[in-house]
């Protein structure tokens, strides 16, 4: 008896972690959608931000502050861990117009989106 609960506690933690975290599938899933648009989207230039929906997902295009491309960010992420994603990695600014025109953000997104606008 006591070797069929150890049994079923580890089955239940070897389940659960694939649930949760950076692998798992609400991430994955996010991460896709992330990297099919900057692939996508990737020789166009912005000029200032916009938002495309892709599937489910909200994603913001914002020009690098280098003027070298942009930076993509998911508004609307369905997994928790890590909450902010960005590609690529570089820097950008934006204005609060700009940062209140792109509508309903995951709060914790827009706690990071805040740090990039113009004081």
């Amino acid at each position: 008896m006591k070797r069929h609960r150890a049994l079923l506690s580890c089955s239940i933690v070897l389940a659960m972690s694939g649930c949760y975290g950076p692998e798992s599938p609400g991430n994955k899933s996010d991460w896709a959608a992330l990297q099919g648009v900057e692939y996508e989207q990737r020789a166009q230039v912005l000029g200032a931000p916009v938002v495309l929906q892709v599937g489910d997902y909200r994603v913001a295009g914002i020009p690098q502050s280098n003027a070298r491309g942009n930076v993509w960010v998911l508004l609307n992420p369905s997994a928790d861990e890590p909450l902010y994603k960005q590609l690529p990695a570089g820097n950008y600014t934006l204005t609060a117009q700009q940062l209140a025109a792109f509508g309903s953000v995951n709060p914790g997104v827009l706690a990071q989106l805040r740090l990039h606008v113009q004081r």
